[in-house]
């Protein structure tokens, strides 16, 4: 965003909006400019990677609502199927994220798992981890103490 004077853009065929005295330069072709570049370079538009609802099918979003309303699943997994039915029905990964206190990643990476895993992928949480770095007498001494 740039300070134009308002004549200035007139006379550079710019589209200008003004806002607190400054105009945003739009120009009319910017749209194909974007749509020729991302085609050329195999990228994709955003709003295709957008997450749409009506992704689950019936067998899938049936067994996430069982685990949202089974009493006795941990937490983790019951915010995880619940997020996934939200997004099935039509919110945004900003709308689940704010409904469930996470971050619209967070939101996004159980989608991902669950397209890649399914629901095993969402029940599982095999993170793994590294070695402890104490022997196993200094552990124990520890431990005493």
């Amino acid at each position: 965003m740039s300070y134009v004077n308002p004549e200035t853009a007139r006379l550079r065929g710019i589209n200008d909006v003004l806002m607190n005295g400054w105009c945003v330069d739009i120009y009319p072709d910017s749209s194909k400019t974007r749509e020729k570049f991302l085609v050329f370079f195999g990228l994709a538009d955003s709003a295709r990677r957008m997450i749409r609802g009506g992704f689950l099918t019936e067998e899938d979003r049936g067994k996430l609502v069982a685990l949202v309303r089974d009493g006795s699943a941990a937490s983790r997994v019951t915010r995880r199927a619940n997020a996934l039915v939200l997004l099935d029905g039509g919110w945004s990964c900003q709308e689940v994220a704010a409904a469930l206190l996470m971050d619209d990643d967070t939101i996004r990476g159980w989608h991902k798992l669950f397209e890649q895993r399914g629901i095993e992928g969402l029940t599982s949480f095999d993170m793994g981890g590294s070695a402890g770095f104490l022997s196993i007498p200094r552990f124990q001494s520890r431990a005493r103490n």
